[in-house]
């Protein structure tokens, strides 16, 4: 009888255990992105996550997030590489070294650049930019253009946008797709 309390209660402490070490691993995770749609909701009146928009060449272009702010549409690139990175606007690729490994990745600049202009063309007359925004990582030897880290998101300061953004936001909600159905069109 005692042995069998003894088990029960180990094995309950192991279980309790078990689920604090998951639950811990899960919030250091997600913490990034946590941050980022805080942010986003910090920064935004509307905003749209994981579209797609027409590329004006018969196809469609993703989106990661796009956000209705005071004065523009602003179209924002996720990246999560963790350590050191190293890049700027004319280069192909750019380089992460984190710890021990070495990796690159395709200068982001560039599909923003495509993107921000899929959203112009939808939007004419009002202002659209764009940002890379990274979750980790650092810029060692210097942050390029049109790159911030997720806290450097700015906040809204008004209370609304201008009618003319707001007529646009609302075009572009129209020619808004879904994740999914861009590629069940498409495919």
């Amino acid at each position: 009888m005692f042995e069998a309390q003894l088990v029960l209660i180990a094995s309950s402490a192991a279980f309790v255990i078990l689920l604090t070490v998951g639950l811990m691993v899960w919030l250091h995770r997600t913490a990034a992105q946590r941050a980022l749609r805080k942010r986003i909701k910090a920064a935004a009146h509307a905003w749209r996550s994981d579209v797609f928009l027409p590329d004006g060449l018969d196809g469609y272009i993703h989106i990661d997030h796009l956000l209705l702010t005071d004065d523009a549409i602003l179209v924002l690139d996720i990246k999560r590489p963790h350590g050191a990175i190293f890049g700027a606007p004319r280069m192909d690729e750019w380089t992460v070294i984190d710890r021990n490994s070495r990796h690159t990745l395709r200068n982001p600049l560039n599909a923003l650049t495509d993107r921000t202009g899929a959203v112009k063309a939808l939007v004419p007359g009002v202002e659209v930019h764009g940002l890379v925004v990274f979750l980790q990582g650092e810029f060692p030897k210097g942050v390029p253009p049109q790159v911030i880290r997720v806290d450097e998101l700015p906040a809204a300061e008004s209370s609304e946008p201008g009618a003319a953004l707001i007529e646009a936001w609302q075009r572009l909600e129209s020619a808004m797709t879904e994740a999914g159905q861009a590629v069940r069109a498409h495919g």
